[in-house]
């Protein structure tokens, strides 16, 4: 069997490839002035490569699957914790005078069981206490709150947040799997690809040397990082 180049699981290296990708068309215009071989359609042809291979040897559906495997998901899911704790300091604030219905309303939406858990990174709690938020949040129950004075758009953005976040979840647990066995030609195909995304990442990271922003979106052990990152603790607002 034909050795890997790279020690990370051959999901995370494809991943991260496409998102590399995706930063390289947001700044194309800079790199070509530098490379003008890497002109169309260069990344596109290359970012097919890479969607082939992740459909053919891992049976997954690069644009449907691995989009939410992004770090897109790393904001919503930074984004949601941020709103869940704007919509409860608003809550607690209405039902001061109210102390059994505030319980209840942290019961039935969620935060009393997984609010703790969710503040700390925990994407089950996060995606538990969405979903019960969203199923719960009646139109009735909406009024009510709406007419206390929370914001009628943050809930409505908790209430989106729920699937997206749900999704990317049961994502994540895929990739948290064992490869499946792959032969030499795929391990081959891979290394290529691999090979090709440190040669941009090198010469990029160059281009970008002095906007050291910029330069972490092609620095490949960063992509890798960010893959694999949980949001940060979001400490309760009382």
């Amino acid at each position: 069997m034909a050795d890997r180049k790279y020690s990370f699981k051959d999901v995370e290296m494809l991943v991260s490839a496409k998102t590399l990708c995706e930063n390289f068309k947001a700044h194309k215009t800079a790199i070509v002035a530098k490379r003008a071989t890497w002109a169309d359609p260069f990344i596109q042809n290359f970012q097919n490569r890479i969607d082939t291979a992740i459909s053919v040897y891992l049976g997954l559906d690069p644009k449907k699957d691995l989009k939410l495997a992004t770090q897109q998901i790393l904001q919503l899911m930074a984004q949601a914790l941020i709103n869940l704790a704007e919509f409860k300091a608003n809550i607690t604030s209405d039902y001061s005078q109210d102390k059994t219905r505030l319980n209840w309303l942290l019961d039935t939406l969620g935060f009393t069981a997984h609010l703790k858990a969710a503040q700390k990174g925990d994407q089950e709690a996060i995606v538990e206490l969405l979903q019960k938020f969203k199923l719960n949040m009646t139109a009735t129950l909406q009024t009510e709150i709406t007419t206390k004075g929370t914001s009628a758009t943050l809930i409505t953005a908790l209430i989106n947040s729920a699937d997206p976040i749900k999704d990317s979840d049961v994502l994540q647990e895929k990739l948290k799997g064992a490869s499946p066995e792959l032969t030499n030609q795929a391990i081959t195909e891979f290394n290529t690809i691999y090979d090709q995304t440190i040669a941009i990442c090198k010469i990029t990271a160059k281009i970008f040397i002095s906007d050291p922003v910029k330069k972490a979106k092609f620095t490949f052990s960063k992509l890798i990082s960010d893959l694999n990152a949980t949001p940060k603790p979001v400490k309760d607002r009382k």
